[in-house]
């Protein structure tokens, strides 16, 4: 009964792949608009420049950008990422040096950072 008030009006049809005689209800949340997330550029020189580059945190916005970021060593010194705006870690590593790590605050700005790692 509770379907018959709802608004858009439900639609009835079959699911691919359904068992014979199953029965599906499938309702939607509210749609919640946040303010979608702003981005900034930050450009990253890396001494050496085949050192490996590992950025974390963020705002949420930015978890799955992370999981999915391949930051591998390069032959490039500078590196250039598209980033929403908030909070991150960065550490720059390579066998043989001591490994650097820093805090950074990404704003509209856009941020320049240079990294050189000390050998050990």
């Amino acid at each position: 009964m509770h379907l018959e008030r709802v608004e858009p009006e439900p639609r009835t049809g079959e699911l691919y792949g359904n068992e014979p005689g199953s029965s599906f209800v499938l309702v939607a949340g509210p749609v919640l608009v946040d303010e979608p997330p702003r981005f900034s550029a930050l450009i990253l020189t890396v001494s050496p420049p085949d050192a490996a580059v590992q950025i974390v945190g963020g705002p949420p916005a930015a978890e799955s950008l992370l999981r999915t970021l391949r930051v591998d060593p390069t032959r490039t010194a500078e590196r250039r990422y598209h980033l929403p705006i908030g909070d991150y870690g960065i550490r720059v590593t390579r066998d043989g040096y001591a490994p650097v790590e820093r805090q950074l605050t990404l704003s509209t700005a856009r941020s320049e950072i240079r990294i050189t790692l000390s050998r050990q």
